[in-house]
């Protein structure tokens, strides 16, 4: 009995021992289950902030693809054709609230005779005026045609004629690509 005794003893020991390091063992296991969660977590906001930047750089780069609705793209920009006439300082405005500007040449700020600017201001070089235009009104005309205004006509590329600025025209705004 004294046998039984010890040897109840020793396996009791050893199921402590075996208690005490499982026990040191869970705890191990523990610690690195917090470790590799959060080295997880860590790894896991960094693969979205990744996937942010890459998203983001790919929707920087949409409007260089596409044109808002209703504008028709060609080559680099995006044209608006207006349904609604206005005059020049009111096309001129809807452009800009469109962030666009003007497809029409314009006299700016300098009132000299003859001199035709583009709406950004470097000077008309080449040019598509009617027979007998600029005329800035004829000879019994208000002397402010000021805009240009191109007509419709298919036949003939030489389809600008000048025309008061105050006057309601159809516009084209253009919106170049970035």
């Amino acid at each position: 009995m004294k046998q039984l005794n010890v040897n109840l003893t020793s396996e009791r020991d050893q199921l402590q021992t075996n208690y005490s390091e499982m026990k040191q063992l869970n705890t191990e296991n523990r610690e690195t289950s917090k470790m590799l969660n959060y080295s997880f977590n860590k790894l896991r906001v960094v693969f979205l902030l990744d996937a942010l930047c890459f998203v983001s750089c790919l929707v920087m780069r949409l409007p260089t693809s596409f044109c808002p609705a209703d504008w028709i793209r060609f080559n680099i920009s995006c044209y608006l054709i207006s349904t609604s006439k206005k005059s020049w300082d009111d096309s001129k405005q809807f452009c800009e609230n469109e962030k666009a500007h003007l497809v029409i040449v314009s006299e700016e700020q300098v009132k000299k005779e003859n001199v035709w600017k583009w709406v950004d201001g470097t000077e008309v070089t080449t040019t598509y005026w009617r027979n007998s235009q600029p005329d800035n009104g004829g000879r019994k005309g208000p002397k402010d045609e000021d805009c240009v205004q191109i007509q419709n006509t298919w036949r003939d590329l030489k389809n600008w004629n000048d025309l008061r600025c105050n006057n309601e025209l159809h516009f084209i705004c253009e919106k170049i690509l970035k």
